[in-house]
Protein backbone atom coordinates (compact mmCIF):
# COMPACT_ATOMS: atom_id res chain seq x y z
CA UNK A 1 0.00 0.00 0.00
CA UNK A 2 2.76 2.03 1.06
CA UNK A 3 4.55 1.47 -1.91
CA UNK A 4 1.60 2.00 -4.79
CA UNK A 5 1.01 5.41 -2.77
CA UNK A 6 4.88 6.35 -3.69
CA UNK A 7 4.20 5.15 -7.16
CA UNK A 8 1.17 7.26 -7.27
CA UNK A 9 2.89 10.54 -5.87
CA UNK A 10 6.04 9.92 -8.00
CA UNK A 11 3.83 9.40 -11.17
CA UNK A 12 1.95 12.77 -10.40
CA UNK A 13 5.09 14.67 -9.86
CA UNK A 14 6.80 13.48 -13.10
CA UNK A 15 3.51 14.80 -15.41
CA UNK A 16 3.49 17.74 -13.93
CA UNK A 17 7.12 18.37 -14.50
CA UNK A 18 6.33 17.32 -18.30
CA UNK A 19 3.23 19.74 -18.13
CA UNK A 20 5.62 22.56 -16.90
CA UNK A 21 8.44 21.69 -19.78
CA UNK A 22 5.45 21.91 -22.41
CA UNK A 23 4.52 25.61 -21.06
CA UNK A 24 7.56 27.16 -20.59
CA UNK A 25 8.27 29.35 -23.42
CA UNK A 26 11.66 29.29 -24.78
CA UNK A 27 12.62 33.11 -25.74
CA UNK A 28 14.48 34.37 -29.06
CA UNK A 29 17.41 36.28 -28.46
CA UNK A 30 19.28 38.31 -31.17
CA UNK A 31 22.64 40.35 -29.85
CA UNK A 32 24.34 43.18 -31.75
CA UNK A 33 27.95 43.27 -31.80
CA UNK A 34 28.20 46.22 -29.05
CA UNK A 35 26.61 42.85 -26.36
CA UNK A 36 23.32 44.41 -26.23
CA UNK A 37 20.06 42.19 -27.05
CA UNK A 38 16.45 41.79 -28.29
CA UNK A 39 14.88 39.52 -26.17
CA UNK A 40 11.17 37.75 -27.76
CA UNK A 41 9.38 35.34 -25.70
CA UNK A 42 5.62 33.55 -26.95
CA UNK A 43 3.30 33.93 -23.72
CA UNK A 44 -0.26 31.51 -24.18
CA UNK A 45 -1.24 32.92 -21.08
CA UNK A 46 -1.74 36.11 -23.34
CA UNK A 47 -1.57 35.09 -26.30
CA UNK A 48 0.88 37.72 -27.12
CA UNK A 49 4.64 38.07 -27.04
CA UNK A 50 7.27 39.34 -24.25
CA UNK A 51 9.60 42.04 -26.18
CA UNK A 52 12.57 42.99 -24.44
CA UNK A 53 15.26 45.69 -25.78
CA UNK A 54 18.19 46.72 -23.31
CA UNK A 55 18.82 49.91 -25.57
CA UNK A 56 16.64 51.98 -27.86
CA UNK A 57 16.69 50.30 -31.43
CA UNK A 58 15.40 51.31 -34.51
CA UNK A 59 12.61 49.12 -37.22
CA UNK A 60 13.50 49.47 -40.37
CA UNK A 61 10.11 49.75 -41.22
CA UNK A 62 10.23 53.47 -39.53
CA UNK A 63 9.51 52.67 -35.56
CA UNK A 64 12.07 53.88 -33.00
CA UNK A 65 11.17 51.16 -29.87
CA UNK A 66 13.10 53.16 -26.24
CA UNK A 67 14.87 50.66 -24.56
CA UNK A 68 12.47 48.20 -22.08
CA UNK A 69 9.55 45.68 -21.55
CA UNK A 70 6.50 45.34 -24.29
CA UNK A 71 3.66 43.36 -24.73
CA UNK A 72 3.73 42.74 -28.08
CA UNK A 73 0.79 41.51 -30.98
CA UNK A 74 0.42 40.56 -33.87
CA UNK A 75 -2.28 42.73 -35.56
CA UNK A 76 -3.64 41.16 -39.40
CA UNK A 77 -5.15 43.75 -41.30
CA UNK A 78 -5.75 41.40 -44.17
CA UNK A 79 -4.06 38.27 -44.95
CA UNK A 80 -0.89 40.58 -47.09
CA UNK A 81 -0.74 43.28 -44.06
CA UNK A 82 0.03 42.40 -40.76
CA UNK A 83 1.73 44.69 -38.28
CA UNK A 84 3.13 44.05 -34.51
CA UNK A 85 1.40 46.49 -32.07
CA UNK A 86 4.02 47.03 -29.15
CA UNK A 87 2.23 48.15 -25.42
CA UNK A 88 4.27 49.29 -22.79
CA UNK A 89 2.51 50.96 -19.66
CA UNK A 90 3.74 55.04 -18.96
CA UNK A 91 3.16 57.61 -16.77
CA UNK A 92 0.00 57.95 -14.68
CA UNK A 93 -1.66 54.89 -15.97
CA UNK A 94 -1.23 55.81 -19.80
CA UNK A 95 -0.13 53.08 -22.47
CA UNK A 96 2.77 53.39 -25.13
CA UNK A 97 1.32 52.19 -28.65
CA UNK A 98 3.48 51.80 -31.46
CA UNK A 99 2.37 49.60 -34.45
CA UNK A 100 5.11 48.54 -36.74
CA UNK A 101 4.70 47.31 -40.31
CA UNK A 102 5.83 43.90 -40.92
CA UNK A 103 6.73 41.76 -44.06
CA UNK A 104 5.12 38.76 -45.41
CA UNK A 105 5.95 35.66 -47.21
CA UNK A 106 4.65 32.66 -47.46
CA UNK A 107 5.24 29.61 -45.37
CA UNK A 108 7.29 26.46 -46.20
CA UNK A 109 7.42 23.27 -44.58
CA UNK A 110 10.35 22.91 -42.45
CA UNK A 111 11.77 21.04 -39.41
CA UNK A 112 12.02 24.26 -37.66
CA UNK A 113 8.43 25.01 -36.37
CA UNK A 114 9.79 27.80 -33.73
CA UNK A 115 7.08 30.57 -33.26
CA UNK A 116 9.85 33.16 -32.94
CA UNK A 117 13.29 33.20 -34.40
CA UNK A 118 15.99 35.58 -35.38
CA UNK A 119 18.94 36.27 -37.74
CA UNK A 120 21.85 38.49 -37.30
CA UNK A 121 22.97 39.95 -39.95
CA UNK A 122 25.52 42.96 -40.16
CA UNK A 123 24.80 45.43 -37.51
CA UNK A 124 20.72 44.26 -37.97
CA UNK A 125 18.64 41.83 -36.50
CA UNK A 126 16.11 40.22 -38.17
CA UNK A 127 12.66 38.76 -36.12
CA UNK A 128 10.61 36.07 -38.02
CA UNK A 129 7.33 35.00 -36.31
CA UNK A 130 5.03 32.27 -37.43
CA UNK A 131 1.36 32.98 -36.71
CA UNK A 132 -1.01 29.95 -35.46
CA UNK A 133 -3.13 28.67 -38.27
CA UNK A 134 -1.27 30.58 -40.82
CA UNK A 135 0.89 30.19 -44.21
CA UNK A 136 3.04 32.92 -43.47
CA UNK A 137 6.01 34.25 -41.83
CA UNK A 138 6.12 37.36 -40.76
CA UNK A 139 9.39 39.58 -40.82
CA UNK A 140 10.76 42.66 -38.96
CA UNK A 141 14.29 44.29 -39.17
CA UNK A 142 15.67 46.45 -36.33
CA UNK A 143 18.78 48.24 -35.74
CA UNK A 144 20.30 49.73 -33.31
CA UNK A 145 19.47 53.36 -33.02
CA UNK A 146 23.08 54.76 -33.36
CA UNK A 147 24.22 52.54 -36.49
CA UNK A 148 23.70 53.78 -40.00
CA UNK A 149 21.24 51.96 -42.42
CA UNK A 150 22.17 50.31 -45.41
CA UNK A 151 21.15 52.26 -48.36
CA UNK A 152 19.12 49.78 -50.89
CA UNK A 153 19.89 50.67 -54.69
Amino acid sequence: MKTAAILVLMLWALAAASQDVVKSPVPAECTFSDGSTITVTYSREQRGYRFSTQESVLSVAGGSVPAGDYMAYLNRLSRDHWSLKMLKPAWAGALFVLSLPMSVTASTPSADHSRISFDQTGGSCVMYLRPERSDTILSLVFTKKNMDLAVLP
